[in-house]
């Protein structure tokens, strides 16, 4: 299967995840945590679509942006699940330093020595 239909695919679910779990948040205060899921989602959805790269933007928006906005997808995940079971997850300075050794890494990587595999 091509990669781009699999991108198309993946943006369709993240897009029905978002929606759902948003109407499940309004609809039931006791799941108000699953907000941070549609946050997840709709960020990892604009991801993919900058991850599809349009042929005007420019490879710091393809590369780095979009791989940043997947790890925080991850981590806003993350912090639904703790949210959900109540666990007291007071690891913000982690995901900051996960966030910001992310974007140094893929920053070196894609703009100042571009390599691929190290990506």
């Amino acid at each position: 299967m091509e990669i781009r239909v699999i991108m198309y695919i993946n943006l369709f679910l993240l897009t029905g995840y978002a929606i759902g779990l948003s109407i499940i948040g309004f609809h039931n205060r006791r799941f108000r945590q699953f907000f941070w899921f549609t946050a997840a989602y709709f960020g990892a959805g604009v991801g993919t679509v900058l991850r599809m790269r349009p042929r005007n933007l420019p490879d710091f928006f393809s590369l780095v942006l979009s791989n940043l906005l997947v790890i925080a997808a991850l981590l806003l995940i993350h912090r639904c699940f703790a949210a959900f079971v109540k666990a007291k997850a007071n690891i913000h300075w982690i995901e900051a330093c996960i966030l910001a050794g992310t974007a140094a890494g893929m920053i070196y990587y894609a703009e100042i020595r571009p390599s691929f595999n190290a990506r």
